[in-house]
């Protein structure tokens, strides 16, 4: 028997089973399922979130370089640092709004 076999028998790890999606700690623990797809959530908060503003919705912020557009300010901000490097990173609502990033890279530091 290996060592490495001896190791995960040991920590009563069985690496011959397979796991199912049900038998995984991360599923298991989210215990508020959307209705409207396979997404679940662990806290009822991100669950309503996600059905208000994520769930069946179209993309609401686009990047104010190119046609880029999420459903998250995060994505955008994410997406502009990475590929309109140099530029300053802020995210438009499609409804009008210009949203701030106030994170600079400062804080990250």
């Amino acid at each position: 028997m290996s060592i490495i076999l001896f190791s995960f028998l040991l920590l009563g790890f069985d690496p011959l089973k397979t796991l199912d999606d049900t038998s995984h700690p991360s599923v298991k623990n989210k215990k508020f399922p959307c209705p409207n797809c396979p997404s679940a959530f662990g806290q009822k908060p991100s669950l309503t979130r996600h059905l208000k503003y994520e769930c069946g919705q179209e993309p609401r912020f686009q990047c104010p370089y190119c046609h880029f557009r999420s459903k998250k300010t995060s994505d955008v901000y994410s997406h502009v640092r990475r590929k309109h490097v140099n530029y300053k990173v802020f995210a438009v609502d499609i409804h009008g709004e210009l949203v701030k990033n106030l994170l600079t890279k400062t804080h990250w530091l």
